[in-house]
């Protein structure tokens, strides 16, 4: 077992060492042309060697070659892209600091920097997607309805890396024995031990074995993408919520929503004239429709959209010009303007109207807690139940919990691009 992980590290590595002298012959390529001279190829082979060699370390250190972490996932590639980036600037650094060599390579540097990292992208990616590592042996402490929820996931998707062989409601006093028959590798607890002095000594004496422990809680939300809210209290949201942190972010993605709502705002305002006139020989005034949702804080506001209905027989029905815009999400151009107020955002939980909302805050423990950020016209939820119904606002509530808690530009990135594909897929 060790021979083929060893491997597959060694694999690994070659294909690194392949992608960095093909990028750097690439650049030399673009650069000085076909054939590159003898003089041009001598300059580089040093510095670019040695740089090359620091880049591998750097890729060691980050974990980059930590096979279980090599899975075309999100976690996986804001690990990829910010140790990149450390080498990046390791390199300005040495060439334009340094000055050891002779050389200052502005326009082969950045070609290399460019197209390596398209290379070694892709190379990861193929690589990440035929990668097969046996699973880990999985035991899991603790009964309830997000329990089996996980084991039913992990025979689902089995190529995830985990296979449950032990789940039990409690423990019993030969653990350690059971772990080790068992070839446990990893125990997901799902009940307090920290109030369990019986439980912390059964836990403390599997130390020995080798196995790694993990709270039930980090680890369903790691599987499911999403935060099991029947496990969870208000020690929770003060240890994961770090507001004050996210500051940075917010104010970044503040200035992305009103720059891409300008933009798309130009092309909007030539398509309006067109829609308008659609909405009106179809089925008249008002142009527009608006309704009061809530907001960040609990704050109320107008939401608009193109209007999609008329009211026929005494009850709302959907036009044929109406089934084009929201198919198309067109009618969701004047939420433009709420983005530019700052009442939303492009990435958020999806805002409910008051009347719900305060049904729900009833309900629903925590639902208050959605409310920490500006609402948006797409978010985490929508990725994993895009029909979603206020019915399911304690499903979409785990998945705006999530994205509360890792609210990034990456996230922002991927549920954009998901988004994306959903609506092409769909159509």
């Amino acid at each position: 077992m060790k021979f083929f992980t060893r491997f597959r590290k060694l694999v690994l590595l070659l294909g690194d060492m392949v992608c960095l002298l093909l990028g750097i012959l690439a650049a030399l390529l673009l650069r000085y042309g076909w054939p590159i001279s003898q003089n041009a190829l001598e300059i580089h082979r040093i510095p670019f060697a040695i740089i090359f060699a620091v880049w591998i370390f750097v890729f060691y250190v980050g974990g980059l070659y930590g096979l279980r972490r090599s899975k075309n996932q999100r976690g996986f590639f804001a690990m990829f892209f910010t140790v990149f980036a450390i080498n990046a600037g390791i390199a300005i650094l040495f060439f334009y600091f340094v000055q050891y060599f002779s050389i200052t390579p502005k326009t082969v540097l950045f070609l290399d920097l460019g197209i390596t990292l398209a290379l070694l992208l892709a190379w990861r990616v193929i690589f990440n997607s035929y990668i097969s590592l046996p699973p880990l042996k999985l035991a899991i402490l603790g009964e309830g309805s997000e329990v089996d929820e996980i084991i039913a996931d992990l025979e689902k998707h089995p190529q995830q890396g985990y296979k449950c062989v032990f789940h039990a409601k409690g423990y019993g006093q030969d653990l350690t024995h059971l772990l080790r028959n068992k070839g446990i590798d990893v125990v997901a607890v799902a009940v307090d031990y920290r109030n369990s002095p019986e439980l912390q000594k059964a836990l403390f004496e599997c130390i020995p074995l080798h196995v790694q422990f993990v709270d039930f809680v980090d680890f369903y939300e790691q599987r499911l993408q999403k935060i099991p809210l029947a496990v969870i209290d208000r020690a929770w949201f003060l240890e994961n919520l770090n507001e004050p942190g996210k500051q940075f972010f917010s104010s970044i993605k503040r200035w992305v929503d009103i720059i891409t709502s300008i933009m798309l705002g130009i092309v909007g305002a030539l398509l309006t004239p067109f829609i308008a006139l659609a909405i009106l020989i179809s089925y008249g005034r008002p142009i527009f429709y608006s309704q009061i949702r809530v907001g960040k804080f609990g704050e109320s506001f107008r939401i608009y959209k193109f209007r999609s209905m008329k009211h026929e027989h005494s009850k709302e029905t959907l036009t044929f010009v109406g089934k084009i815009l929201r198919g198309t999400h067109v009618d969701e151009i004047p939420q433009l303007w709420n983005i530019i107020k700052g009442e939303m955002s492009f990435v958020g939980p999806r805002p409910e109207q008051e009347s719900i909302v305060a049904d729900l805050k009833q309900n629903i423990p925590f639902y208050n807690e959605r409310l920490l950020v500006r609402p948006g016209v797409t978010g985490w939820a929508q990725l994993f139940d895009p029909k979603a119904q206020a019915s399911d606002a304690l499903k979409k509530l785990q998945y705006d919990l999530f994205y509360i808690k890792h609210r990034s530009l990456l996230l922002d990135l991927e549920i954009v691009l998901k988004t994306l594909r959903i609506l092409v897929v769909s159509k």
